[in-house]
């Protein structure tokens, strides 16, 4: 139950760095990051040990999160080369 707390608390503030972060792509990127690892580590408090639940749903969701780092991280590659900045404020429709 302690964990399920924490976790919880861990998200909603994770949820707001990224609501409220709007300066840095980087930041944005890495709150939801958090919120994916947040989410595996809710996952195996919540329904016991990896070993013990379906391994089928926890690849998925790792998975999941590796492809979304990935893709993540090379869309702020490609846009800081395009651009030369990873500001939120520089970023329009018409440059990208």
């Amino acid at each position: 139950m302690f964990f399920q707390i924490m976790f919880s608390a861990m998200i909603v503030s994770a949820v707001l760095t990224l609501v409220s972060q709007r300066k840095h792509f980087l930041m944005a990127l890495l709150s939801l990051e958090a919120i994916t690892l947040i989410t595996v580590g809710l996952m195996t408090s919540v329904l016991g040990n990896p070993a013990e639940m379906d391994t089928t749903l926890f690849i998925v969701v790792v998975s999941f999160a590796a492809v979304e780092a990935s893709m993540g991280l090379s869309i702020l590659v490609s846009i800081s080369r395009k651009i030369g900045t990873e500001l939120i404020q520089t970023l329009t429709t018409s440059k990208c």
